[in-house]
C-alpha cells in the first residue's frame, strides 16, 4: 500500500529539504500537516481545505492534497488511480502518464493541454499531492523545485497546551479557548467576531440511546436532521476526510441563510476514543477556511 512507501520516502527528504527551504522562504501549511515552500514573489490567491492556488508573473500552480483517509476509503492504491479519481471523467486514462523522479521521490506526470499535472506522495502523513502547473513563459524547473519541497510537519500541540480559558463539555470533556473568544457554557458555544463554534461530545451511552452507530458519518446525518430541517439537502459526496492536529475526522459544509444573510456551516466530527465522538458545528462567513484557523485548530 501507499502508506508504507510514503513513510520510507520521508526519510529520504530530510537532506535536501533544509537547502530548499532556504531558497524558498515562504510556506503554506494544509490542515493535514502537508507543507510546501515557495519563493517570495509567489502569491497565494485562492485556498480551501485541501486546495491552494498560487502564482507569480509567469507560473500558476494549483496544489490539491488527497488526504490519507480519502486514499484508504476510496481504495486509491497507486498514483495513476489517484489521478484517475481526481479527474473523475475521461480526461485521463491509466497508462497515459509518465514516471517522474523529483528529488528522491517517484511520482507521475500527465500533460493535459496547456497544463502539466504532477502527482507525488507527501511524506509520513500518507497524503498525496496533485499539482497542476501552467506556464506563461515561466521556468518549469522552478515549479518542480517548489514541488520538491512538499513535506509533512506534525501539527500536534500535545495535551500540555494551555489556551488560557476552559469549560467542561458534556460533563466529561474539557475544551480550552483563548481570550479572543467568548464562551456560553450552557449552550457549549464559543464566539469570536463573526465566527460561532458549538461543541458536543456523543458518549457511548448517548449513541446507543439514539440507536446510532459509533460512526462520525452517521452522527453527522443525525446532527443535520435530528431537528427535522427540510431546507437541508444532504450530499454524501461533499463529505471530506481530513486530519486536524492529529485528530482524524470528517468535514461537511454547506451554505445557509440566517436573517437574510448567507453564511457557511461547517461540521467537523471525529472519534475521541473508541466510544466518544466529537461533533463541532461552526458558522462562519462564506469563503473563510475556518478549519485552517489556528484558534479553531488549537481548540479542537
Amino acid at each position: 500500500m501507499l502508506r508504507r512507501f510514503f513513510a520510507i520516502m520521508t526519510l529520504l527528504l530530510l537532506v535536501g529539504l533544509v537547502s530548499a527551504q532556504e531558497d524558498f522562504p515562504e510556506e503554506y501549511i494544509f490542515v493535514d500537516g502537508t507543507v510546501v515552500n515557495f519563493p517570495s514573489d509567489f502569491l497565494v490567491y485562492d485556498e480551501d481545505y485541501e486546495d491552494m492556488y498560487m502564482a507569480n508573473g509567469s507560473i500558476d500552480m494549483r496544489f490539491y492534497i488527497v488526504y490519507e483517509r480519502t486514499i484508504q476509503s476510496q481504495e486509491l492504491d497507486s498514483l495513476p488511480i489517484i489521478l484517475e479519481w481526481y479527474f473523475g471523467d475521461d480526461t485521463y486514462e491509466i497508462g497515459e502518464e509518465e514516471t517522474i523522479t523529483i528529488g528522491e521521490r517517484e511520482g507521475i506526470r500527465f500533460e493535459n493541454g496547456d497544463n502539466t499535472l504532477i502527482v507525488l506522495p507527501v511524506g509520513e502523513n500518507g497524503s498525496v499531492a496533485v499539482v497542476t502547473i501552467q506556464l506563461d513563459g515561466g521556468d518549469e524547473d522552478l515549479a518542480l523545485r517548489i514541488i520538491e519541497t512538499l513535506h509533512y510537519e506534525s501539527l500536534s500541540t500535545g495535551i500540555e497546551t494551555v489556551l488560557g480559558n476552559s469549560f467542561t463539555v458534556d460533563d466529561s470533556w474539557m475544551i480550552e479557548y483563548p481570550d479572543a473568544w467568548t464562551a456560553n457554557t450552557i449552550e457549549q458555544n464559543l464566539v469570536r467576531d463573526d465566527v460561532s463554534m458549538r461543541v458536543e461530545v456523543y458518549t457511548a451511552e448517548e449513541i446507543t440511546a439514539l440507536d446510532l452507530k459509533n460512526d462520525p458519518i452517521e452522527i453527522l446525518y443525525y446532527e443535520l436532521f435530528a431537528p427535522v430541517d427540510g431546507s437541508i439537502e444532504f450530499d454524501p459526496s461533499a463529505i471530506v476526510f481530513l486530519n486536524v492536529r492529529g485528530l482524524e475526522g470528517i468535514r461537511y459544509r454547506f451554505a445557509d441563510t440566517v436573517d437574510d444573510a448567507t453564511i457557511q456551516r461547517v461540521y467537523f466530527l471525529a472519534p475521541l476514543n473508541t466510544e466518544d465522538v466529537l461533533a463541532v458545528e461552526i458558522t462562519a462567513p462564506i469563503g473563510s477556511n475556518i478549519l485552517q484557523d489556528a484558534d479553531v485548530q488549537d481548540m479542537i
